[in-house]
């Protein structure tokens, strides 16, 4: 039997190499910038803030469902809400590691028995939902209750690992939550996030059953809704009488549903004073348009990456993968895809599949496979592939060395295209671009109907819970086709791996066997881009970090202090 007490943090983050151009020879890895910051939300002490002031914060849509483990509530607008009115079982640091907020779980222990991990749970005896019911075992029991049920239900959009618990059961009283999967199974903080009252999983038509919005009952936190306005679509929340914590700064917080071709425009018009995730060149010159704001960048969670079919063609050729790899100027690249945008794109390189550059767990491991565009050359004549001139495309007995790509019509997927094209063209490779609208290219990249494309990949504060679906037995390898046995056998070890230390390392190993197939080359992290007011701080571009949203503020004397109460 092995008992940890909880504290999620281990190991160190490798340093980034910097790539030469496309045309250029490999050189050593030279100076650059560092890369962004995890998150950027100018932390300041609550003392240095002045109490009152509203903040007025951009919704994507409308909201439908409130019930964040609900299909039609699992969208990133309740999220957002869910960060001012939800349980957050973990403080997270924005390295991704996290211990207990105590304001909801006083403490976590694990024990591995049997073959079983078996989660301890000492919640805040304090914590109470909005009906004054408290936070309890009961909570935990009762949703195990309806997705033991429910099974199959498309309603239910519950964490993963739901289906994985053989038990829970209350402790030495009614806050020690003793929960029991029914194998070993490390991804339980992912699982024990967040919870949703008893009350509401009563049965699936209670569990679908939160569409008004205004209902603040099954909620719980700093703030609490204060009024909702369908027409107008815009939520007000106010402080919370029944929070048990440090109470909220702001008086209140409106979330306004704004259209996302109008976002830009109503940010500097002062309609709304925080936007997130800002990606657009138009609407950023927009919102760095307004008088007394500014734009907080943090490394995001998302990036871009070259997915090679390798069941198609000419590209079921390891080495030829391999030297189409290593023809890749990743920050060129970016530098196309993210023109008008403020960032260092050599900042934004990323050597990972699994884990985001800000994570603690995080190693470079491109190995070989970076930029090396005379070695890549030198491998396609060793194949048979070669020029009868200088700038022309390798033929091989006749057969042209001609790759497609798939790509939609945006600004940023052309520039990626165009710029993937200029690389490979320098090496003597044609790419051929095919361009086709969103649904299509959504329809064809899922069947494999493509034989290059470059997709999103998306991690978050639990990025091993994916591995299995994205790598292991039974997957596509991310959209790939291809993976490998030594990969399928590092995944099955990591998904039965109680050890943290050790599943981190098994985590690279796998991503370093990932990059030896020459498939899914990772190309540039997607910047966080949030624009607020001037003086508005503990707020901005998060990444991994946890809100504390009873400690957003604005600073003493700030100009930018909204005393606003039209809400749009």
């Amino acid at each position: 039997m092995i008992t940890r007490r909880l504290l999620l943090r281990a190991g160190g983050m490798a340093s980034l190499g910097l790539l030469a151009a496309c045309s250029g020879s490999r050189s050593a890895p030279r100076p650059g910038p560092e890369r962004l910051a995890a998150d950027n939300t100018v932390p300041t002490r609550r003392t240095s803030l002045q109490r009152g002031g509203q903040v007025i914060i951009a919704l994507p849509q409308w909201l439908g469902n409130l019930n964040p483990m609900h299909q039609q509530g699992a969208v990133p607008a309740n999220a957002l809400l869910q960060t001012f009115t939800g349980v957050s079982n973990w403080d997270y640091g924005g390295d991704g590691s996290f211990t207990p907020r105590t304001e909801y779980c006083l403490d976590v222990t694990t024990v591995q028995v049997s073959g079983r991990t078996r989660v301890v749970l000492s919640l805040n005896p304090e914590a109470v939902w909005n009906s004054g019911e408290p936070i309890s075992a009961a909570d935990y029991r009762a949703l195990l209750a309806l997705a033991t049920a429910s099974v199959g239900d498309e309603r239910l959009a519950l964490p993963q690992g739901w289906d994985r618990i053989e038990s829970i059961e209350a402790g030495k009283d009614q806050f020690e939550v003793v929960v029991t999967f029914s194998t070993i199974y490390p991804h339980w903080p992912a699982t024990l996030a967040t919870i949703v009252p008893a009350a509401l999983s009563a049965d699936m038509e209670a569990f679908s059953s939160w569409t008004d919005v205004a209902l603040a009952d099954h909620a719980t936190g700093p703030f609490r809704v204060g009024s909702a306005d369908a027409q107008h679509q815009a939520l007000t929340l106010e402080a919370n009488p029944r929070w048990w914590g440090d109470p909220a700064l702001l008086t209140r917080v409106v979330l306004s549903a704004v259209e996302a071709s109008a976002a830009g425009q109503d940010y500097a018009q002062e309609r709304i004073d925080v936007l997130h995730n800002i990606t657009d060149p138009g609407i950023y010159d927009d919102c760095r348009g307004r008088a007394g704001a500014t734009v907080r960048q943090a490394m995001g969670l998302s990036w871009r990456r070259l997915v090679i079919n390798g069941k198609a063609g000419l590209l079921t050729d390891l080495e030829l993968r391999k030297a189409l790899t290593k023809g890749l100027d990743r920050s060129a690249i970016a530098a196309r895809a993210l023109t008008g945008m403020p960032v260092q794109t050599e900042a934004l390189m990323t050597g990972n599949h699994i884990f985001s550059p800000s994570d603690f767990r995080y190693q470079d491991n491109t190995g070989r496979m970076g930029l090396n565009p005379a070695e890549a050359m030198e491998a396609l004549e060793t194949q048979g592939w070669i020029v009868s001139g200088k700038g022309e495309i390798r033929s091989k007995d006749g057969q042209r060395l001609s790759v497609g790509l798939l790509s939609t019509p945006d600004n940023a997927a052309q520039g990626e295209a165009r710029a993937v094209r200029e690389c490979l063209r320098a090496i003597g490779i044609e790419i051929i671009i095919e361009t086709v609208d969103e649904a299509t290219f959504r329809v064809r990249t899922q069947a494999g109907s493509f034989e290059t494309a470059v997709l999103p990949q998306t991690t978050g504060r639990h990025p091993l819970e994916r591995v299995a679906s994205l790598y292991g037995q039974g997957s596509t390898g991310a959209g790939t086709g291809l993976t490998s046995p030594e990969v399928e056998e590092l995944v099955r070890l990591m998904e039965v791996e109680g050890h943290d230390d050790t599943r981190f390392e098994l985590a690279n190993e796998i991503d370093r066997k990932i990059w030896d197939l020459s498939a899914d080359i990772p190309l540039y992290v997607i910047p966080e881009m949030t624009a607020v007011p001037d003086g508005l701080v503990n707020y901005g571009s998060f990444g991994m970090l946890s809100p504390h949203v009873e400690d957003i503020g604005y600073m003493r004397g700030s100009a930018a202090v909204s005393g606003r109460t039209d809400q749009k």
